[in-house]
């Protein structure tokens, strides 16, 4: 797995080497998610690859691929009081259900909510600063608690893509979507929203061919700070329309986008660029 600033030259440097009938048939955007596939990194990664940037309000994350959504949501006081140390962000780090609880509030109302005497939770002490947030949470209908804990929260658990997937389709409230193509989800109490948050342009899951999600593993601050940024539109979503395989020919290539269609472009001399309608699991 490639990681850092080494997997941003590869993937710029592939990109420049991507034929120009291939880069005809897709946007360059999605030009990044086929050569991601083939480099092994992660779609998500590739996808903030094209916003990132040097310096900012975090020494730790210069030249991250979410330096610039972290940046964003620090100006609006979304991090405050979530640093890991002086001007430190720790990007790379799992985020707490806690932790993604103080973001989504303050996104959602603006604002901290007041102080309490106790939590619906029972695994939340209502001393915690952040306690509020969880509970307020609730109150917002984006969580009911975690099954691991009858009754509790679990707020010192990793938040999973899965849950993430949850939380923000609640959060904003996106439409349902036919199935994304994800590989690794197949059904499921998350299947559905996964499935939103891709129509929606805000994840474009962890790898390709296959096309996978990674529903299991966990969220970092980084990460979670692109989706975010991204559902606010505080930075470019890819488009809806990008294609998750290219299969390349002599004379015409076909692409399939995330909705499982197939489009072909090029000769079509013998019908060759042709598709049937439908949803399609590969091309070859």
């Amino acid at each position: 797995m490639l990681q850092g600033g080494r997997s941003d030259g590869l993937l710029r440097s592939s990109l420049e080497r991507v034929p120009h009938w291939v880069r005809g048939l897709v946007e360059p955007a999605l030009v990044l998610v086929v050569v991601a596939s083939v480099l092994g990194v992660g779609i998500d990664t590739a996808l903030a690859q094209e916003g990132a940037g040097d310096g900012g309000q975090f020494s730790d994350d210069d030249g991250s691929v979410h330096e610039v959504a972290l940046d964003e949501l620090a100006s609006l006081g979304v991090l405050a009081g979530m640093e890991c140390g002086e001007g430190l962000i720790c990007p790379n780090e799992p985020l707490k259900r806690w932790e993604m609880a103080v973001w989504l509030v303050r996104i959602l109302d603006g604002t901290d909510p007041a102080p309490m005497d106790a939590s619906r939770f029972t695994d939340i002490d209502a001393e915690r600063w952040w306690a509020p947030f969880v509970d307020r949470l609730y109150a917002l209908e984006v969580t009911t608690g975690c099954a691991a804990e009858l009754g509790g929260f679990c707020p010192r658990g990793d938040v999973t893509r899965a849950e993430m997937a949850t939380f923000l389709k609640r959060a904003f409230d996106l439409e349902q979507a036919p199935p994304a193509g994800f590989t690794d989800v197949s059904g499921g109490f998350h299947a559905a929203n996964i499935n939103a948050l891709a129509a929606a342009a805000i994840t474009g899951g962890c790898g390709g061919d296959p096309l996978r999600y990674c529903p299991a593993e966990s969220v970092t601050r980084g990460e979670m700070a692109s989706f975010l940024a991204r559902a606010l539109d505080l930075i470019p979503r890819p488009s809806v329309d990008w294609f998750t395989t290219i299969d390349a020919g002599w004379w015409h290539s076909c692409g399939r986008r995330v909705d499982s269609s197939i489009e072909c472009s090029g000769s079509n001399s013998l019908g060759q660029s042709e598709v049937p309608r439908g949803q399609f699991k590969t091309i070859e």
